[in-house]
């Protein structure tokens, strides 16, 4: 069987940078959480979210035209570390057609407690960069670690280190087209004025992330966490887009996303689980 190399974020940009400009489209999905749903302390148990992500990636892999790459926005697995809920993610993501580049961004889930030295060691070494960016079709995308934006006192350095390399990447990148941002956490959930809390991002780093990215032509920031649906919103000319959990949705509507990188811009369509088409040709236009 073959294997995907979870270290293969590093090696992205080479593979998708040489592609044309012309339309293309990517599934975005947040919160595999393997493990999540039967629970138990072994966290041995993740049958339900087997069963679910094999329909899924069966779905997307019949999916014509193929969706250019997949992004899954964090928590990958339930508890972090935990070999058996890795491993399984490991075996899910090879029933992935190879065409359809896999990229992981981080969750909290996927750490152990806070974002120290130790666990963004152990994330890197598992699952490859917990940031990094490529360029496909003529837009730049970049992958970023939330948990450090949200808990940068945890780990200073590192919160400095992303924010300095996202600030020299974004004013690097091509401008002609744009930039989308995936991340784990939503910014907020409702107003940006919104008191801090376990699902968003505190109040003295919203707005420095959020006028750097308006400042750098990023169009759109796709997120997870939630579990659940909530507003999109927009700051700026950038758009705020969540996406509800593909396994265990608290509100009963468990889903993807389709984007569409079109000649006027971003159009992304939110899709439930048991509804995903394999004819893409006409929602991709649409989307």
């Amino acid at each position: 069987m073959r294997r995907r190399s979870f270290l293969s974020m590093i090696s992205v940009p080479l593979l998708l940078e040489a592609c044309s400009g012309g339309p293309f489209y990517f599934i975005q999905m947040a919160d595999t959480q393997i493990g999540m749903i039967e629970g138990g302390k072994n966290g041995n148990n993740f049958r339900a979210e087997s069963r679910i992500l094999e329909k899924v990636y069966e779905d997307i892999n019949a999916m014509t035209p193929k969706p250019a790459f997949m992004v899954v926005c964090g928590d990958l697995t339930n508890l972090p570390g935990h070999a058996l809920q890795i491993q399984e993610y490991r075996r899910l993501a090879d029933m992935l057609d190879p065409e359809i580049r896999l990229c992981n961004v981080p969750g909290n889930h996927d750490f152990k407690g806070s974002c120290d030295h130790a666990n963004l060691s152990f994330y890197r070494q598992t699952y490859g960069p917990d940031r990094y960016s490529f360029d496909h079709g003529g837009w730049h995308f970049v992958a970023l670690n939330s948990h450090l934006i949200k808990f940068s006192e945890k780990c200073p350095e590192e919160a400095v280190s992303q924010l300095d390399w996202c600030r020299e990447d974004l004013m690097n990148a091509a401008k002609e087209k744009g930039t989308i941002v995936f991340m784990h956490h939503p910014f907020f959930d409702n107003d940006i004025a919104e008191e801090d809390g376990y699902h968003n991002i505190p109040a003295d780093q919203r707005h420095k992330w959020l006028d750097l990215f308006a400042a750098n032509n990023v169009k759109a920031v796709f997120s997870g966490h939630r579990h659940t649906t909530i507003p999109e919103h927009e700051y700026r000319g950038v758009a705020l887009v969540n996406t509800n959990a593909i396994c265990n949705s608290f509100d009963k509507k468990p889903g993807l996303r389709i984007v569409g990188l079109l000649k006027d811009g971003v159009r992304q369509s939110f899709i439930p689980r048991d509804t995903i088409p394999v004819d893409v040709s006409m929602l991709a236009k649409k989307v």
